[in-house]
């Protein structure tokens, strides 16, 4: 019997070496459908982000960024969010882009936080 484990024998299982811990085949739970399953960790995952995102809301964004999401429209406005005179020499964007800007940043903040 060169190669072959002494304590076994063919067709048999290995014994525990303590007589009262035997190795016995259980049979398993059955598995939940696969489409069952992705229900259960998309319904996880919705809940686990939908209480989430308030609370990055409320503590990661800041209440400029809060407020200049909802910004839209062709005017001239600085990065500060005041609006453009004609002698200034700062930069300008129109309110949409600053809008979009916030936009970006809040999903940015989030993202990172998550």
């Amino acid at each position: 019997m060169r190669g072959r484990p002494q304590h076994r024998q063919r067709g048999r299982p290995p014994r525990s070496l303590h007589p009262r811990l035997e190795i016995r085949k259980t049979s398993a739970c059955p598995r939940l459908p696969i489409t069952t399953e992705r229900l259960a960790l998309f319904g996880t995952l919705l809940a686990t982000f939908g209480e989430l995102h308030p609370a990055c809301d409320h503590w990661v964004q800041g209440s400029k960024t809060a407020s200049r999401k909802r910004l839209y429209g062709e005017d001239l406005v600085h990065a500060d969010g005041s609006p453009d005179t004609p002698d200034s020499t700062r930069p300008t964007m129109t309110t949409s882009t600053l809008g979009r800007r916030a936009v970006a940043c809040h999903c940015l903040s989030v993202g990172v936080v998550t």
